[in-house]
């Protein structure tokens, strides 16, 4: 069953680059706020939080894959503990998707922010698989379907418009070569982020 909303999305950096990425973000035009080390010690992040609520999660490791829990703490700077639970794909170096569950109360996360890019929220994440028949593996019927593309839109806690979530087979060359060539261990992965100007 697909998820009914979008809550934030991860960005992986290699371990010690995550100054370097929020730096990167920034000259995109988004601001950046230190999310903090994780009370583990296993990651870091930072966040870029978009005005439809939906936030870019840049987290770095700090030891291996192998080392991390499926569920973990981090403290914010006055100390409170922050709760999630997530799925991870079996595979190890997969660049498949994974679902996240937030356990902390809305009120304690950071609010959203304007940037300087103008971006206030996702317009579309898209999901190229080389399986045609994999659009047709979820419970909850798509806004539209085609033999090679289906959409859905899941909700979002702050937003007039809703983000599009598109399964789709490679249409050209560079989406081809991203299926058989980085994501060839899966033959599926996330292709593309849009994020868009959503309010008025």
């Amino acid at each position: 069953m697909l998820t009914a909303t979008l809550d934030h999305i991860v960005h992986l950096t290699p371990p010690g680059s995550l100054q370097e990425t929020a730096e990167q973000f920034r000259k995109l035009g988004f601001n950046v706020v230190e999310g903090g080390v994780h009370a583990d010690g296993l990651t870091e992040n930072s966040l870029v939080i978009l005005r439809d609520e939906v936030y870019l999660e840049l987290i770095s490791f700090t030891k291996p894959p192998e080392a991390y829990p499926p569920s973990s703490r981090p403290r914010r700077e006055h100390g409170e503990a922050l709760k999630w639970v997530i799925t991870a794909p079996t595979k190890r170096n997969s660049i498949l998707p994974f679902f996240c569950g937030d356990l902390t109360d809305r009120s304690r996360r950071s609010s959203y922010m304007d940037h300087p890019c103008g971006a206030r929220g996702i317009a579309h994440i898209r999901l190229v698989t080389a399986e045609a028949e994999n659009q047709r593996r979820h419970g909850e019927p798509p806004i539209s379907s085609t033999s090679t593309e289906t959409k859905w839109q899941p909700s979002t806690l702050n937003g007039p418009r809703p983000p599009t979530l598109i399964l789709s087979t490679p249409s050209d060359q560079e989406q081809y070569d991203f299926v058989f060539g980085s994501a060839k261990t899966t033959g599926k992965g996330l292709f593309r982020l849009r994020s868009g100007k959503l309010f008025g």
